[in-house]
């Protein structure tokens, strides 16, 4: 999975991403990792969410707000 985006235009821009990763449907998160893309090598089923972080410090909400098919991940 990968994060993309733009910002919004009079912000001071986006720095990087960073992601967390579940293996509970979203009741218990992973440690906060920088980086656009989340690679997952372990069999399971996972949910990930992206969140950017803008040249200032300023996080964004955590993206897709709920687990949906869209941000789970079956590795096999």
């Amino acid at each position: 999975m990968s994060a993309s985006g733009s910002s919004d235009g009079v912000g001071s821009g986006v720095a990087h991403y960073q992601y967390r990763v579940s293996k509970d449907n979203g009741v218990t998160w992973g440690v906060t990792t920088s980086g656009s893309v989340a690679k997952l090598t372990t069999r399971g089923v996972y949910v990930v969410q992206f969140q950017a972080v803008d040249n200032v410090g300023l996080l964004s909400a955590w993206a897709p707000a709920t687990p949906v098919t869209a941000n789970t991940v079956c590795v096999r």
